[in-house]
């Protein structure tokens, strides 16, 4: 299951549509991936938030996506899959 968060400013959701460039967040717990994607939210971040529940699911986000896509990727290091270590 993947999440996404835009923060819902007007002038910040402008931005990020313009921009296209997103955060990754690798979480297998949901309740984390909610907790990074409020912060960010709160931190008025004009990037679109990303999450996905493994190691290889990221991966195979980062595969697909263009190389300058992803400005920042976070990973849990004890995942299914592939972890962050």
């Amino acid at each position: 299951m993947e999440s996404k968060v835009v923060v819902d400013k007007k002038e910040m959701s402008r931005r990020a549509r313009r921009d296209k460039r997103k955060i990754l967040v690798a979480d297998d717990h949901h309740f984390n991936q909610v907790m990074i994607m409020q912060a960010f939210g709160q931190l008025k971040i004009a990037l679109e938030v990303v999450c996905v529940e493994d190691g290889q699911a990221a991966i195979d986000k980062i595969k697909k996506s263009d190389k300058k896509t992803f400005v920042l990727i976070m990973l849990d290091f004890s995942m299914p899959l592939k972890n962050g270590l």
